[in-house]
């Protein structure tokens, strides 16, 4: 075949030219009459980088999914010599995880390295839902009302008052600190939190429509912090020994409320302002 003078080329999904094309590339032609007026190449060897969102066994050779930069997911099938480093340790292909982020060398389409790191992170929050089944998963609420799906394994180390515990004793409303690697649980701290809480500090804002209170905590250490507090028609609102209303807080005046925590957001059933007025 001879090539057309217009030909379009393609390589690694881009649009090229014919001269970039080397010797091993993987080609498809496209031929009008005896011309090639279209040939669409893939580099013999090329990295892809991008986060694995799953792994395939069912063929001979194990697949990752991974989902690129631009939230795109493509498979790649691991060479059976294939060599796995995750955080700059030899592994298997057991030791990848969701989520891991990777680099994966590629020669003929086939994996032959891959490199990975694992995302970790702290998130703590109150339990919504535990699920046994094949896999056991936690719900967890954190402070600003984002729900986390966890995975807890049989090598999830979980501690309550100092002493280790199954997953089977955990339960809705318990504050869990944890460790997570991707979403697993690498470990969890459990506290049972009090049936009531006190919150104090300065009125930043108040929204009527989401029915919320946004205050301001001093911490120990000097500095403050911003705290949400929820209320519903039941909630007590009190200014000195009388009952009030909430449109009689006003911002920059000093409250208390006493509540507690559910699905991760606090609730008052009393708030006090203690603001002395003019």
């Amino acid at each position: 075949y001879t090539i057309s003078p217009s030909v379009k080329v393609y390589k690694d999904n881009r649009v090229a030219d014919i001269y970039k094309l080397t010797i091993g590339d993987i080609v498809t032609i496209t031929v009008s009459g005896s011309r090639i007026v279209e040939i669409e190449a893939e580099s013999a060897t090329r990295e892809v980088a991008g986060i694995i969102t799953g792994i395939d066994f069912a063929s001979k050779n194990p697949v990752l999914i991974v989902e690129d930069e631009d939230g795109e997911e493509n498979e790649y099938e691991l060479d059976e010599d294939a060599t796995i480093r995750k955080n700059d340790k030899r592994v298997k292909i057991s030791d990848l995880k969701k989520g891991d982020e990777v680099t994966l060398a590629l020669e003929y389409n086939l994996v032959v390295r891959v490199t990975a790191e694992s995302v970790k992170r702290d998130i703590s929050g109150t339990v919504k839902a535990i699920t046994f089944a094949d896999i056991t998963t936690v719900t967890v609420v954190d402070d600003k009302g984002r729900e986390h799906v966890i995975t807890i394994t049989p090598d999830t180390e979980i501690t309550k008052d100092r002493k280790q515990i199954d997953a089977t004793e955990l339960r809705t409303n318990y504050y869990l600190d944890m460790e997570v690697e991707n979403d697993e649980a690498i470990s969890i701290d459990v506290t049972v939190r009090k049936t009531q809480e006190t919150m104090r500090g300065i009125v930043v804002n108040i929204n009527d429509n989401v029915e919320v209170i946004v205050i301001s905590v001093k911490r120990d250490d000097g500095t403050k912090e911003t705290q949400h507090i929820y209320y519903t028609d039941d909630t007590i609102i009190l200014k000195g020994n009388r009952e009030s209303r909430i449109s009689r807080i006003d911002e920059g005046n000093e409250i208390i409320a006493v509540g507690s925590y559910k699905g991760g957001l606090f609730f008052a059933d009393t708030i006090h302002d203690i603001t002395i007025s003019d």
